[in-house]
């Protein structure tokens, strides 16, 4: 008995300890890490906007999405977009970010800005939701 309150101690499951606590849990989703791994399901902590924590009963959340039935990936990269003078009006990107897509490659099909310093400039004095 001894050693079980031991080991549960030194894994900070006995005492008083607060479980911990994060802004968001994505609970129960299938992850896909991009790193060439099978898919497996797990729950995801974040806070302050970045992924701490990967794994079962992480603790307890701010807000809570129930993500079972559903794919928790890092985002997506289009590779093939023409969306240069588009992201300079509508640089919260929503058409891409709803669809999971968070980087892209463009000045394609040779149709791009011709000032790609000033672009990039732009882009971040605007500010763009996505990795250009």
């Amino acid at each position: 008995m001894k050693l079980l309150v031991c080991a549960l101690s030194l894994l900070g499951i006995a005492g008083n300890q607060a479980p911990p606590r994060y802004d968001l849990l994505i609970k129960g989703g299938r992850i896909v890490d991009g790193t060439g791994n099978p898919a497996y399901f797990a729950d995801v902590a974040v806070s302050k906007g970045k992924i701490v924590r990967i794994g079962r009963n992480l603790g307890v959340a701010d807000r809570t999405l129930d993500a079972k039935g559903m794919v928790v990936a890092p985002g997506f990269i289009d590779v093939h977009t023409h969306a240069d003078d588009d992201l300079r009006r509508l640089p919260e990107a929503e058409n891409f970010i709803r669809n999971g897509v968070t980087s892209i490659v463009t000045g394609n099909c040779g149709g791009s800005v011709r000032n790609v310093a000033r672009y990039f400039d732009d882009l971040v004095t605007t500010g763009c939701a996505l990795n250009v």
